[in-house]
């Protein structure tokens, strides 16, 4: 997956968005943590580091890694829809940039120079 998925063959490319164990990892990569754990953020490593990340309860991701060519292609097909995967906060209390993505801070994104609302 980290290398010819959602990873896009780099762990730079894999970003979490919360980790229950570990608040501090929020905004950080892969790569990042891959580093921390003191190896080289290979994909062979960074694959090991994954499987830790499963056993300590896993992480939400977010992952940075679409060939914008592709996204063309995807966009510009007639039964393509454009939607939102934020969530509601369940907290009045400000989120964090790292906590949530985008959409859920109430940034929406424009899509072909228009705003598809």
């Amino acid at each position: 997956m980290i290398r010819d998925e959602r990873g896009g063959g780099d762990p730079k490319n894999v970003q979490f968005a919360s980790c229950g164990f570990d608040a501090t990892l929020a905004g950080r990569t892969l790569a990042d943590l891959t580093i921390k754990r003191g190896l080289a953020p290979t994909i062979r490593n960074a694959a090991e580091v994954t499987m830790w990340i499963v056993e300590q309860g896993g992480c939400q991701g977010i992952f940075h890694a679409m060939n914008e060519r592709d996204l063309v292609r995807i966009l510009r097909h007639p039964v393509t829809m454009i939607a939102s995967d934020g969530e509601v906060p369940v907290s009045a209390a400000p989120i964090p940039i790292h906590g949530a993505t985008a959409r859920s801070r109430g940034c929406s994104a424009s899509t072909c120079g228009r705003r598809r609302c």
